[in-house]
């Protein structure tokens, strides 16, 4: 895990105010995705890359084994502590998806929930890390912001988020689809207050 990674400077809730800001509402939308994936696949085992501070995690109560996954320690910490509901279904994991080899059985979940997390990650590492962690018949929600022509940090007034317009790069479709055995299921979009759109498949592992 680099340590000089941004995402390890961005306190808490400088990341919750700039996602759930009124002129970007990224939190809002993903946690309505988040239910919806939900809602259609019930799935009985969950892995989220990218857990944050468990945005969406609320609709996860009929799930058998959740693991929230983080580079954040400090992220983790506080998701725990919201969802402690949970008890041990609950399992957080450091790691940078993208380097670090998951504590997850081997084609163990149902459905994993990948969103604006590819863009700061090796993108085939990571895709290869979700099919070995996902059942036959699993489901992977992958989400993928394009900018248009704005800046991938949108503006407000929460600076401590300003350096990862450095560190992100756009996400290709074929990048998503570099493992065979991972078919396209779905695919929506949808578009954000500031001009942005969220990019939404649904990719069956065969």
């Amino acid at each position: 895990m680099k340590k000089n990674n941004p995402w390890l400077q961005i306190p808490y809730k400088d990341y919750e105010s700039h996602m759930a800001h009124p002129q970007v509402k990224q939190l809002q939308q993903l946690n309505l995705i988040i239910y919806e994936k939900v809602r259609k696949y019930r799935p009985k085992s969950i892995a989220v890359f990218g857990a944050g501070t468990g945005n969406g995690f609320e609709h996860f109560n009929d799930c058998e084994s959740i693991y929230a996954i983080d580079i954040n320690p400090e992220y983790l910490q506080i998701c725990q502590a919201r969802y402690n509901r949970y008890k041990t279904l609950l399992k957080s994991i450091l790691a940078d998806v993208g380097r670090d080899k998951l504590p997850i059985a081997k084609s163990s979940v149902d459905l994993v929930i990948c969103h604006l997390i590819l863009e700061y990650t090796d993108v085939t590492k990571t895709m290869r890390a979700i099919n070995k962690i996902l059942k036959k018949g699993g489901i992977v929600s992958v989400v993928i912001q394009d900018n248009g022509t704005s800046s991938f940090v949108s503006p407000t007034a929460i600076s401590s988020l300003s350096p990862l317009s450095n560190f992100a790069a756009q996400v290709a479709e074929e990048s998503i689809m570099s493992s065979n055995s991972l078919v396209i299921l779905g695919y929506e979009e949808y578009n954000l207050i500031n001009g942005k759109v969220f990019k939404s498949y649904d990719l069956i592992k065969s």
